[in-house]
C-alpha cells in the first residue's frame, strides 16, 4: 500500500511539472524500476527472465493496461492511481503477461 502511494504521489507530481513529456508517457527510471520489481516474480512464474518484460507508464485516466512490442506492458497512470492495493494492479499485471505468454501482441 505504501509504494502504491508514494506511486501516486510521485505521478500527481511529475504530470503537474512537466509540459512536454513524449508521447504522454511518465519515463522514470526509478518509477518503470519500482514496477519492473513489482512484475519480475509473476515473469518468473510465466517463464521469463528477469529484465524481459517491460513496464511503462502512459499518462491517461482510464484504469487500464496493454501490451505493446514483443514484451512490453503499458500501464495508464490511472490504474496506478486507482487500484485499491498492489495485488490489484498485480492482477492487471498477470493478465497482461497471459496476454504476452499466449502471443496476443
Amino acid at each position: 500500500m505504501r509504494w502504491l502511494v508514494l506511486a501516486a504521489v510521485t505521478l500527481c507530481v511529475l504530470v503537474a511539472g512537466s509540459t512536454s513529456l513524449r508521447a504522454n508517457m511518465i519515463r522514470d527510471a526509478e518509477i518503470e524500476a519500482g514496477l519492473e520489481t513489482l512484475v519480475q516474480p509473476l515473469a518468473l512464474a510465466a517463464g521469463y527472465a528477469p529484465g524481459e518484460i517491460t513496464v511503462r507508464v502512459v499518462i491517461n485516466p482510464q484504469y487500464n493496461a496493454f501490451v505493446a512490442g514483443k514484451r512490453t506492458i503499458y500501464v495508464h497512470s490511472g490504474l496506478i492511481l486507482q487500484a485499491d492495493d498492489v495485488l490489484e494492479f498485480l492482477g492487471v499485471m498477470a493478465h497482461e503477461i497471459g496476454h504476452i505468454k499466449a502471443g496476443h501482441v
